[in-house]
């Protein structure tokens, strides 16, 4: 499979480039980040540079040598850590034995390489079979990834940049900007974080920070971009703004992903409000 360039993309004051072998993602990404990627030819080296690569089939033994030949790591720090000069290899991310990371910072780039292997969970002969069994959906199953990989692809790379230089640091929040303040929406995943977001949209000259994650650099706090995934009842709240463009992506829970304008420029936080579901409403002052 040849390898397909992805054009810069310009994240939270990062310049990113991305190179893979997997057609499928690249058109992803591209439809993904497609107002965040400037016209016309990348200037200048990136800040961070990421390959990824998508295999299937048999599969070496999981290795550094084997799974990033040419990266030298020859010391374990972990079971599945191995550090070199100025480079790190990470062979089960996170525990998923399916994605693997190396990184290696020795200059003006920060490099990464991402190797991802597509199975259905087993080797040999059960594979082959699962593959058969469910060959309708795999293709759909390949497609799933798609998302998974886009954060390790993109985003956390340039989290890990921006960390680097004390320049940001990640909040899983939501954050909407009203009368020249931030207001942050905190909480656990399912707490409703992008839902009061989505509707404080509404608000006379309201703007999206993100619905899903802020940066924070100690004193202000920052949009990252990400498409909003909106229902139909969250859809219906917006109206008819012409400002939301349709990816023509659907994701779980029957929520649309759209393209929508959000500030990226730094504010002070006016509030903090951690949601939480409960039989009523109400707000609590949390002691500082």
């Amino acid at each position: 499979m040849g390898v397909t360039s992805v054009r810069r993309i310009e994240l939270c004051g990062v310049a990113l480039d991305v190179v893979t072998d997997h057609p499928a993602l690249a058109r992803y990404l591209e439809g993904h980040f497609a107002h965040l990627q400037p016209a016309g030819a990348a200037a200048g080296d990136p800040d961070v540079s990421v390959r990824v690569r998508w295999t299937e089939g048999p599969r070496d033994s999981v290795r550094p040598e084997t799974v990033f030949p040419g990266w030298q790591a020859d010391t374990m720090i972990h079971r599945d850590v191995h550090v070199g000069p100025n480079r790190v290899v990470w062979l089960r991310v996170d525990d998923v034995a399916s994605l693997a990371i190396a990184s290696e910072h020795g200059g003006r780039t920060r490099r990464f390489e991402l190797c991802f292997h597509f199975s259905l969970g087993s080797r040999g002969w059960r594979e082959r079979l699962k593959r058969a069994v469910y060959r309708r959906k795999v293709p759909a199953l390949r497609r799933s990834r798609l998302s998974t990989l886009t954060y390790y692809a993109v985003y956390y790379p340039v989290w890990w940049q921006l960390e680097s230089r004390g320049a940001g640091h990640p909040l899983h929040a939501a954050g909407v900007a009203i009368d020249g303040r931030a207001l942050v929406l905190a909480g656990l995943p399912g707490a409703g974080k992008s839902t009061l977001a989505t509707s404080l949209l509404a608000v006379p000259g309201a703007e999206l920070l993100a619905d899903n994650v802020l940066l924070h650099d100690g004193r202000q706090v920052y949009g990252c971009f990400e498409p909003l995934l909106l229902d139909e009842q969250a859809r219906a709240w917006l109206g008819q703004r012409s400002a939301l463009r349709a990816l023509g992506r659907r994701h779980m829970f029957a929520r649309d992903a759209y393209h929508a304008p959000h500030r990226t420029g730094g504010l002070a936080p006016g509030a903090v409000v951690v949601l939480a579901r409960g039989r009523e409403t109400r707000l609590t002052p949390i002691d500082a």
